[in-house]
């Protein structure tokens, strides 16, 4: 940055106090010469790249919370599937049960039809 002497802190102070959009307002209207519209000019620059450096830092936060939730959301998913998997699983072997009941119900009824067709 240029320097403007002892001045400069209180300039970049008074910069601070306009804030940028009226310190680019300045600068378009020729308000400050030599030393002064350099160091305004490095200010802004300064103050731009700072807010870019922000807004990167929050975009990379943003990201890294969307990940951080797709991940938990790909685990949830992945425990719903082993769920559904084992309630499957449970479910085929119900119906193997049940057909097997029925099956002794069956042969049951059959032999107790056979039992009475001798027995008359």
């Amino acid at each position: 940055m240029p320097s403007i002497g002892p001045n400069r802190e209180a300039t970049l102070a008074e910069f601070e106090g306009l804030g940028t959009d009226e310190v680019r307002f300045r600068l378009k209207a020729k308000h400050w010469r030599d030393e002064k519209e350099a160091l305004a000019t490095e200010w802004l620059r300064k103050k731009d790249q700072e807010r870019a450096d922000a807004f990167q830092a929050e975009q990379a936060a943003t990201a890294s919370r969307a990940a951080t939730a797709a991940d938990r959301a790909a685990s949830e998913a992945a425990r719903a599937a082993d769920a559904a998997e084992r309630q499957a699983t449970t479910a085929e072997r119900a119906t193997r049960i049940a057909m097997a009941a029925l099956i002794v119900a069956i042969v049951a009824a059959i032999l107790s039809l056979i039992a009475m067709v001798k027995g008359k």
